[in-house]
């Protein structure tokens, strides 16, 4: 009997040492566990703030896109503002030409009406002269008058010789021409 209980002994101590290697590693296993639970714990925190950072990320991104989508509409923007400023140079070329052909036209004008202010000045001169002059002739016709007939009166014979002498030559100027 000894022979069995002695192998109970061996079975029970085989068995001891297999259930302490089994709570040994249950043991571990359960630490592990607990260390993984611990970390899986820390990696969903890490997850959920790098999900916060990519979800940040696409929102900064999403607003990037759009300022991008902006200044590709600014460019457009100032390159339309560009080619006006070039039309507008060229229609303030046009605008300066003609600017400088109207003040051709106002010197012109202005000296034509000068001209036009001399002429008329003249004008009104000649034409005091002209009635100067015709005042100055009524004034020796009368003047004439007066002597002829003076001289008609004091000295007839004088007056009739010259009258004669005028015929004559009147007479002569017929026979010239």
């Amino acid at each position: 009997m000894e022979g069995k209980s002695a192998r109970k002994r061996v079975q029970m101590k085989a068995g001891d040492e297999l259930l302490n290697k089994y709570q040994q590693d249950w043991k571990m296993l359960h630490e592990n566990a607990v260390s993984a639970a611990f970390k899986a714990k820390k990696v969903d925190v890490l997850i959920k703030e790098a999900y916060g950072r990519v979800t940040n990320n696409d929102i900064h991104i999403e607003k990037l896109c759009k300022h991008i989508n902006g200044l590709v509409n600014m460019l457009d923007d100032v390159e339309n503002i560009s080619a006006n400023i070039a039309r507008l140079e060229g229609s303030l070329e046009e605008v300066s030409t003609v600017i400088t052909a109207f003040e051709s036209i106002c010197q012109q004008h202005s000296i034509c009406a000068e001209q036009l202010k001399e002429m008329e000045n003249l004008n009104q001169l000649k034409l005091q002269k002209r009635l100067e002059l015709e005042e100055k002739k009524e004034v020796l016709a009368k003047d004439h008058s007066t002597k002829l007939a003076e001289v008609k009166s004091k000295h007839p014979e004088i007056f009739q010789s010259r009258q004669e002498a005028l015929k004559q030559a009147l007479a002569g100027n017929e026979n010239f021409e």
